[in-house]
């Protein structure tokens, strides 16, 4: 498809103000594209994006998770460590490593072939950026050759292109000591309900290097307490804010209740959160 017609229909889109004609164009838009594959510079950075890739698209469109960035815009800068655990097709890992420059690092971890060749692609039309990607499952536990099935891949027409991969599995830990990494700044977790382990597995990290935390808060986290990522960051001191910082989380009831139904029900949706351990420092430094 030429790149001019994508442009047209890609404007029409998001000038359209209702937003259910604008869901009624969206679909339209998707169908348009869907064996589309295009580069494209956002941001600063070049991605060669799959347009019947929700997360591609999210990115084309320049919709894929703005809060989100806006807040990594907020608190990351030069020289910073960041972590990027669940990196996918590297839309934030890009993005961090614009923002630390030369003087930063960072290390972009996604355990499925399909997700992690994709992020390979990315990284490489950016040469100049410190970003190091590295194929494994972060884990409580050291197991090599396991097989999983993640899902990395969501279709906009309701399917997946990934399929079952094996890969190790490891302690954050462990990784951290066997390659040097001291000192974390940032880490952004969003590994579809599997938060609890990677933090079990990275308790050192938590208790020496303090990183701020982007997190992914999904319903089923809070189906069992001794496994809530949540109550874990806690006892570590951390506590937990909106992504624009303009609200603290009271209690992890509070954000209980932002995935549950009115009758408590745990749903299956999410939402970003800033986790803190000395949230002074990082706010005055803003």
């Amino acid at each position: 498809m030429g790149v001019s017609v994508l442009n047209v229909a890609k404007t029409i889109y998001r000038n359209i103000p209702f937003r259910p004609i604008r869901r009624v164009c969206y679909t339209a838009f998707c169908r348009l594209v869907k064996d589309t594959v295009v580069h494209k510079r956002i941001g600063g950075t070049e991605f060669e994006l799959d347009l019947g890739e929700v997360i591609d698209l999210g990115l084309y469109l320049g919709e894929f998770e703005k809060d989100l960035a806006d807040a990594i815009d907020r608190f990351c800068g030069p020289g910073m460590i960041v972590l990027d655990i669940g990196a996918n097709v590297g839309a934030h890992a890009l993005h961090f490593g614009r923002l630390v420059g030369r003087e930063g690092r960072v290390f972009a971890f996604e355990p499925t072939e399909y997700a992690f060749d994709k992020l390979l692609r990315n990284s490489s039309l950016n040469p100049a950026l410190n970003i190091f990607c590295h194929r494994i499952a972060l884990s409580d536990r050291n197991r090599g050759d396991q097989e999983i099935d993640f899902r990395s891949s969501w279709r906009t027409d309701g399917g997946r292109r990934d399929s079952r991969c094996r890969v190790d599995f490891g302690r954050l830990d462990d990784w951290c000591r066997n390659h040097d990494v001291v000192d974390v700044d940032i880490v952004k977790l969003d590994v579809d309900g599997n938060e609890f382990s990677v933090l079990k597995g990275a308790e050192r990290l938590l208790r020496n290097c303090s990183p701020l935390l982007f997190i992914e808060v999904w319903g089923p986290n809070f189906s069992r307490e001794e496994e809530n990522p949540f109550v874990f960051l806690h006892r570590f001191g951390y506590r937990f804010f909106t992504l624009d910082m303009r609200n603290e989380y009271r209690s992890i009831e509070e954000m209980r209740n932002r995935v549950s139904s009115p009758n408590g029900e745990l749903l299956d949706s999410s939402f970003n959160a800033v986790a803190l351990k000395n949230p002074e420092r990082w706010v005055q430094g803003q």
